[in-house]
């Protein structure tokens, strides 16, 4: 499934779920959907951006580093290297 914006004449924005481009174009020619807020029939695809798969990665927490890990001589200091 394919997530489209479709716009109105009256600028009203929603969006609607396809099986494929061609399938949002077959609709919108046949003026099958309405907008929900006017009902208007005459709609045109808005402007979309493409979803980009993957994984979304959680960054890290960073460790704080000792200003003089390289001269300590503490070995149980967690902030050591």
């Amino acid at each position: 499934m394919i997530s489209y914006t479709l716009i109105c004449p009256k600028d009203h924005e929603f969006s609607q779920q396809f099986d494929s481009y061609d399938d949002c174009q077959a609709k919108l020619k046949t003026g099958t959907m309405k907008c929900p807020t006017c009902g208007s029939q005459k709609l045109v695809k808005g402007l979309s951006a493409p979803s980009v798969g993957g994984q979304s990665q959680t960054p890290q927490p960073m460790q704080p580093q000792c200003p003089s890990a390289s001269t300590c001589g503490a070995s149980g200091c967690g902030l050591k290297g």
